[in-house]
């Protein structure tokens, strides 16, 4: 459904939007040779929609699991940062975040937007 590559061409991640669909992982570094090093997801019943990729960070986007953060620095072994449970609508992003000790988010949103943008 969706693709988003890391700014360095290295690492693609991809979105199965289908029930029990998953983050993919790839390798792409040599174009010649792709390969998946990992799948990842919070919920198997549940639906991934979209990724962004910033840094060593997959932004995804569940239907009914909200927003994820994904720690890909080892794109072998992803890693759960956090999330914010989503209420299965459009309300996602507006519960209260579930984040690791030490990690914080601070959503940035524009009068026009409907939900936050990543802030450096």
């Amino acid at each position: 459904h969706n693709v988003w590559v890391n700014a360095i061409d290295t690492i693609a991640c991809t979105t199965d939007e289908n029930p029990g669909g998953k983050l993919g992982i790839y390798d792409i570094s040599n174009p010649s040779n792709i390969v998946l090093r990992s799948n990842f997801t919070i919920n198997s019943n549940s639906t991934i929609h979209n990724v962004h990729v910033r840094g060593n960070r997959a932004h995804c986007s569940w239907y009914t699991q909200g927003y994820v953060c994904v720690d890909i620095s080892n794109p072998s072994a992803p890693v759960l940062v956090g999330n914010c449970p989503g209420d299965g609508g459009e309300n996602a992003l507006r519960e209260r975040p579930v984040m690791r000790p030490g990690v914080h988010v601070r959503p940035k949103v524009a009068p026009h937007q409907q939900a936050p943008a990543l802030i450096d």
